[in-house]
């Protein structure tokens, strides 16, 4: 008789929301750092260096694409929301 034995790794996340890119939506598209921030790496590696693993980061589609869904993306947005998602990386 055979016996198939599956090992599974086990992975626990902890993490936080890092707000602040949508805030402001009174003020579209808004000013850095008057109507939003982006979270600063310093604040993410102190959450990292405590053992969180996942992070949310919320952003303003309004701001993302202004105007239509169909418009271009704002490219300092963009730039802003890649540059938090690959230092978190």
């Amino acid at each position: 008789m055979e016996q198939t034995i599956y090992l599974t790794r086990l992975w626990i996340g902890f993490g936080a929301n890092e707000a602040g890119a949508e805030f402001g939506s009174g003020n579209i598209p808004g000013e850095l750092g008057t109507d939003y921030i982006w979270p600063s790496t310093s604040t993410i590696q102190t959450l990292r260096d405590a053992g969180m693993n996942l992070f949310r980061i919320p952003f303003a589609m309004e701001r993302l694409v202004p105007g239509t869904l169909t418009s271009s993306m704002d490219a300092t947005y963009l730039a802003s929301l890649k540059s938090v998602r690959i230092y978190i990386r």
